[in-house]
């Protein structure tokens, strides 16, 4: 349970500044690198600016989720919130919504819910081998909501990307990109951050 505790104090310090300062109005910025939580390798702001036209897109649908949940590392929130913990610290129990679980071995879009619950949005990526990646998550209009990228991913355990998003946009696509074909785990899950935390 405490397992989060680091990654969700950054999410809840990130989402009071981005609630403050960031705008959602299509003219949005990235997350700087001391944004981004829980990555390894180097982190920087990745310079994507709209959904890539030429990575397949995957349309949003809830069929089978519970099983794609089901085949994510343990290591990673959505399963746990499946098996019913509450794996993020600072989140309101309950609160805590799994849009994407997906296994891929190429970079790929996938579509969101356009609705969605929550104040802030984790992203997970987890991989079978060191491998370098870019995952970014995009509103309707295209317009970046946030990500990050790392020089490689770790085996050991899921690298993470949290911030807040204001007036609970209507997400559109996340797309992951990365080096080479390789086995990869992605999981986009939305929560409500508790009050003063």
């Amino acid at each position: 349970m405490k397992r989060f505790s680091g990654l969700i104090a950054a999410l809840a310090g990130l989402g009071l500044l981005l609630a403050a300062c960031v705008p959602i109005d299509g003219n949005t910025s990235v997350p700087t690198p001391d944004e981004s939580t829980r990555s390894t390798g180097d982190t920087h702001v990745p310079s994507v600016e709209a959904p890539r036209g030429d990575l397949p897109l995957q349309e949003y649908s809830t069929i089978d989720l519970d099983q794609r949940i089901s085949k994510l590392p343990h290591s990673m929130a959505a399963p746990q919130i499946q098996q019913g913990s509450h794996p993020i610290d600072h989140g309101v129990p309950g609160s805590e919504l799994v849009l994407l679980a997906e296994q891929l071995t190429a970079s790929s879009r996938f579509a969101l819910p356009r609705e969605n619950s929550g104040d802030m949005v984790l992203i997970e990526v987890a991989c079978s081998k060191g491998i370098g990646f870019e995952v970014m998550l995009f509103d309707i209009d295209g317009a970046p909501l946030g990500g990050g990228s790392s020089s490689e991913c770790s085996p050991g355990g899921p690298n993470g990307f949290g911030f807040g998003i204001r007036g609970n946009p209507q997400l559109g696509q996340v797309q992951l990109a990365f080096d080479r074909e390789s086995g990869m785990e992605l999981s986009v899950v939305t929560f409500t951050r508790i009050e003063g935390q």
